[in-house]
């Protein structure tokens, strides 16, 4: 058991290196003042809170919980995604990735109980609608998982 768990970890940080080298941007996050970085694809709206998207929540909710956080776009293409997003902490990391409704990347995801990395295999997810996340936290995971599910 401990040995699989080990496995599965070590196979969540290859991918999350392996995204982060082909995704993106680093933005820090050294206070828990709200953070403006926000994935690619969301636009700007007349009304933000109208138009908020996953990782907006996400974001809020870990200000609002104190944590200090740097984020890293990640090539959400290479899971079938539309968006991604890593949010790494001392204490660990989570990627979030956020899919096309009704995709069929989402629901073999889904089938398989995780997502799909070509060279790596299947990386379990826990899955909340549309959104998957692959979670590596040494501590605090109740709270951010919890946080997650409420998206």
């Amino acid at each position: 058991m401990f040995m699989k768990k080990k496995l599965m970890l070590g196979l969540a940080l290859v991918l999350s290196l392996s995204l982060a080298a082909c995704g993106g941007d680093t933005v820090g996050q050294q206070s828990s003042q709200p953070s403006t970085a926000t994935p690619e694809s969301a636009a700007p709206a007349s009304d933000p809170a109208q138009h908020e998207t996953p990782f907006d929540k996400f974001t809020s909710g870990l200000d609002s919980l104190g944590y200090q956080y740097e984020t890293t776009t990640m090539a959400a293409e290479l899971v079938g995604a539309k968006v991604g997003q890593k949010y790494t902490f001392d204490f660990g990391q989570i990627e979030i990735y956020q899919f096309d409704e009704e995709s069929d990347a989402l629901n073999q995801a889904v089938n398989d109980g995780g997502v799909y990395l070509e060279g790596f295999g299947t990386i379990p997810c826990i899955f909340n609608g549309n959104l998957a996340a692959i979670v590596d936290l040494s501590e605090n995971e109740d709270q951010i998982v919890e946080l997650f599910n409420g998206l």
